[in-house]
């Protein structure tokens, strides 16, 4: 892209917070990149969901609300091709009731002769499979109609070689500001106050505080074990929040479990650089931010076997920065969670390695690489057609 001349044309159809989350995150990121990319223009339609809160799991809402949603999106995506004229629409995905949207925005990219990527921040493709779900068949007719998909695991990236062909599909993980979190760091010794019993061992989770991250799980098995505080960082319902303090009470009244609702970014980070450990044994996940932010911070991680995250701290590998365990399962989680708090001289040299492998694969610098390559995989016979009508725009 840098040797050549034209300028290429990216409509991106995705979420910015609020509210956070995994995809807005990753947008969010990205555009803050672009101005190191004069040729590569960027259209955005932000397709945030902000009518419902992000702890609602609603299934009613799920499919009235979103339906209203997805056609409002799409009326503001054929707004966006009829202005700016894209050569490409990167559309980003959770699969699910989305693949239903995701078939019209792509019809809409075939029928007007554009480039159509789908990128899929989830996990659950292959679950939709094994279990013979509508959901996976109107994924794949949405992959079909797509000139290339993107995925972040090798699991869904397994499953996908079998339906679509070799060259439509790529493998690209998410990416994380580091500059970000390096300031975070620079700036704990002034702003970050020492945590309440620093004798004890200090766990930390950020995300939404729902039982499919694990939380029951998580209460339970640090409810058997002294010595342990548990933070908890993110939305709550106050149904769920007194469900979690009842199953606490099981030792020192629950004392030990700290909740801070939603907070930022920088808050965040702040919250896992003054723990110990990171938990997140959720059961589903893509590849998540709080993870990336765990290993940058150099924090030994507890996470469960599902999408990336495997990957991502390289179990499998002479050096993991952390402990695997199996999702939905409390004794897998309180023997992991054991044999990491029985080792802590393991822990910097841990931390340590999740940093390298931060910085070595999934910083922006590597990444951006990546996406600005597949967008100027665009064929010539595409560009010429659209490069014609008019310019820039």
């Amino acid at each position: 892209m840098e040797g050549g001349r034209e300028t290429i044309r990216v409509l991106l159809i995705s979420p910015l917070p609020p509210p956070a989350g995994g995809i807005a995150t990753w947008t969010k990121i990205l555009l803050g990149e672009m101005q190191k990319y004069p040729r590569i223009k960027i259209k955005h339609v932000d397709v945030a969901v902000r009518w419902k809160t992000v702890v609602n799991r609603s299934h009613f809402l799920q499919l009235f609300g979103g339906s209203l949603q997805a056609f409002w999106d799409i009326v503001r995506v054929i707004m966006a091709m009829a202005c700016f004229r894209p050569h490409m629409l990167h559309l980003t995905s959770t699969a699910g009731y989305a693949s239903l949207k995701d078939v019209v925005i792509m019809l809409l990219a075939r029928a007007s002769g554009k480039e159509g990527l789908i990128h899929y921040h989830t996990s659950r493709i292959t679950g939709y499979q094994c279990a013979r779900a509508w959901q996976f068949r109107v994924a794949v007719l949405a992959m079909r109609l797509a000139t290339t998909v993107v995925v972040l695991d090798k699991k869904t990236y397994d499953c996908l070689q079998k339906v679509l062909p070799p060259k439509k599909l790529k493998k690209i993980p998410n990416m994380i500001a580091l500059d970000k979190i390096d300031k975070v760091v620079l700036q704990a010794g002034i702003f970050s106050p020492a945590r309440p019993n620093s004798e004890d061992v200090h766990l930390v989770f950020v995300g939404h505080v729902v039982p499919e991250k694990g939380l029951v799980e998580q209460v339970e098995v640090c409810a058997q074990l002294e010595g342990i505080q548990l933070h908890l960082i993110g939305p709550v319902t106050d149904k769920f929040r007194k469900y979690l303090e009842r199953l606490a009470q099981r030792r020192h009244r629950g004392q030990w479990l700290h909740f801070y609702g939603p907070v930022d970014n920088e808050e965040a980070c702040r919250h896992i650089l003054r723990s110990d450990i990171l938990l997140l044994p959720s059961h589903d996940e893509a590849f998540p931010n709080a993870l990336l932010e765990g290993m940058a911070l150099a924090k030994p991680v507890v996470v469960s076997n599902v999408g990336a995250m495997t990957e991502m701290i390289d179990t499998d590998g002479e050096n993991a920065c952390g402990v695997c365990v199996e999702p939905r399962n409390s004794e897998s989680l309180w023997a992991g969670l054991k044999s990491l708090l029985a080792r802590p001289e393991s822990w910097q040299t841990m931390g340590q390695t999740g940093r390298k492998r931060v910085e070595t694969l999934y910083a922006t610098s590597p990444i951006m690489k990546q996406l600005i390559e597949l967008w100027t995989e665009i064929p010539r016979k595409s560009l010429s057609s659209t490069m014609n009508d008019g310019g820039d725009g």
